[in-house]
């Protein structure tokens, strides 16, 4: 669910003309901090006292540092953003929880090339602008169902748990073993107690609860 705030979002991603997606950094969110090399220069040439240029020194020195890490900050969430758009195209289509692809601050940072903790620094904090709204940089991420089905996540399957029950024979519901053969079938294997768990986070009753409903 997009969200509002009073910063400006790091990244934008907005849809091309020919459907692609355009990702960039938005410059207004981005510090603004440069190293005067010609005023460090002068002031080293004009200061005799050795402790003031060793003061001074060490100031340019920090300043530089700091400099460099914003650009390598700024390079790393440009590459998250990017692989982003790649991987959560329908996503930043709909906003739909459902079409959010399993995507990992692990997978992010195996096809970046940097620490997972890189990632995990990057994106906290991180919003991200598309044409259906701001989002956090998290809400991108997916984790995968279970370690036997990659390709596919929670949200899909919750999705597939509420439509086989809303579309089931009413006088004969499907029982959780059932519906959990059922979402093995469509690609989402998981065990009777976990489809259990699953219809409580919809909110929906057992079998007998429902049978007993259309008594």
């Amino acid at each position: 669910v997009p969200f509002t705030t009073a910063q400006a979002p790091d990244l934008l991603i907005h849809q091309d003309a020919d459907g692609g997606f355009s990702v960039a950094l938005n410059e207004a969110a981005m510090p603004s901090l440069l190293v005067d090399d010609a005023l460090f220069s002068t002031t080293m040439a004009a200061e005799t006292d050795d402790r003031a240029q060793v003061y001074y020194r060490d100031c340019y020195r920090e300043a530089g540092n700091m400099v460099r890490a914003m650009q390598k900050r700024a390079n790393t969430i440009l590459a998250i953003g990017t692989a982003l758009a790649r991987h959560q195209e329908k996503f930043i289509r709909t906003g739909r929880d459902r079409d959010r692809q399993p995507l990992t601050m692990a997978l992010l940072a195996s096809e970046i090339g940097v620490n997972k903790s890189t990632i995990s620094r990057a994106m906290s904090g991180c919003s991200i602008r598309t044409d259906r709204g701001t989002y956090a940089a998290t809400a991108f991420l997916a984790r995968p169902l279970n370690d036997q089905e990659s390709g596919r996540t929670r949200d899909q399957a919750l999705q597939r748990l509420k439509l086989l029950i809303a579309t089931e024979n009413t006088r004969n519901p499907f029982s959780d073993e059932e519906l959990a053969g059922q979402l093995k079938k469509a690609g989402m294997p998981m065990s009777r107690r976990t489809v259990a768990k699953y219809r409580a986070m919809l909110a929906i009753p057992g079998a007998y609860e429902r049978r007993q409903k259309q008594a």
